[in-house]
């Protein structure tokens, strides 16, 4: 398999061309269904569909902000100008690590994970990736986000209720929230870490106490190599 980063710096991301790029021929082997909630309010689990990221068809963008890959619904994927670099850097990381099965990126409101607030209303919370592992898929949070602590109990909340439904309505995997965000990702990878190992320990579990830091406890320890 190539290495994106040599990809990305090849000659085809001189020009700066606007390309609609349509869903690849084997999508389906890349696709990802997320449980959408009958209601999202109820304490029962129930879904009433499966919203599939490939029922957007096309996505738009410039080929010298995007790069190829080859484990995701479609052969090219954005690169979001406020983050360029760790963007680039982590979709490096994915099309590399074999352990990887599949990643999506949510492009479309219908796809956004529904979970219910205090007041009775509807968050729509998305994250930065999907990205589907043998045994798992994780919502990938990457870049910082306002609100950590709050954000973390409603994505918590998510898979809680996802993980209640059947097999078959959640892709056969469990979901977990793994928060990158504010992890030195090239240092791990530097290292010899491997990322589905990050997504594994990083990822909360039921019980977890929620402080401001929450993400801290990856920082230091997890990126020291041990004798």
């Amino acid at each position: 398999m190539p290495s994106l980063a040599d990809a990305h710096h090849g000659p085809e991301c001189l020009d700066d061309t606007l390309l609609t790029v349509a869903l690849r021929a084997d999508f389906a082997a890349y696709d990802f269904a997320i449980p959408v909630a009958a209601q999202p309010s109820t304490d029962r689990p129930t879904a009433t569909r499966l919203s599939r990221l490939s029922e957007v068809k096309t996505l738009c963008m410039r080929r010298s902000k995007s790069v190829p890959m080859d484990k995701c619904i479609y052969p090219r994927l954005p690169l979001l100008p406020r983050e360029k670099e760790r963007d680039h850097n982590f979709l490096a990381w994915v099309q590399n690590e074999a352990a990887v099965q599949a990643l999506g990126r949510i492009v479309h409101h219908r796809h956004c994970m529904r979970a219910p607030n205090p007041d009775g209303g509807v968050r729509y919370l998305v994250p930065d990736f999907l990205v589907r592992t043998q045994d798992a898929t994780y919502l990938v949070d990457v870049y910082a986000r306002r609100h950590p602590p709050r954000r973390l109990r409603t994505m918590m909340a998510w898979c809680d209720w996802a993980n209640a439904l059947p097999p078959e309505h959640r892709g056969e995997r469990a979901w977990f929230f793994a928060p990158l965000a504010g992890l030195p990702l090239r240092d791990w990878h530097r290292i010899g870490g491997r990322l589905c190992e990050l997504l594994a320990i990083t990822r909360v579990r039921e019980g977890y106490a929620i402080s401001p830091g929450y993400c801290e406890f990856a920082h230091k320890s997890l990126l020291t190599p041990q004798p």
